[in-house]
């Protein structure tokens, strides 16, 4: 069943804000999609940029915002974007080993 669309409200954007500023810090590339269906960041390591992914906000079945990943998958509720960025760092990371192979 395909989610319901989510408008692109004040709140969600400055949370979609907040999760790119913190993502920043952490040293990756970000920028806002705050326009189509589902307003989203566009999220790069930029120590490894094929380490990359749209995070988008988006409505789950009950009707709360999320973050989700582009596979559909839920990643933090839209008023915990440290608890999001945490993870989307985590997953985006390029371990020492990986990184310096020949």
């Amino acid at each position: 069943m395909p989610m319901p669309e989510t408008a692109a409200s004040p709140q969600v954007l400055g949370q979609l804000e907040a999760l790119a500023a913190d993502l920043k810090d952490r040293g990756f590339t970000t920028k806002i999609t705050p326009y189509g269906r589902y307003p989203s960041v566009d999220v790069v390591n930029s120590a490894a940029s094929r380490l990359s992914e749209q995070v988008y906000a988006a409505l789950a079945p009950d009707g709360a915002v999320w973050f989700w990943w582009s596979w559909a998958e839920r990643i933090a509720p839209i008023g915990e974007p440290g608890a999001a960025a945490a993870t989307i760092a985590r997953v985006l990371a390029a371990p020492h080993a990986v990184a310096e192979r020949p």
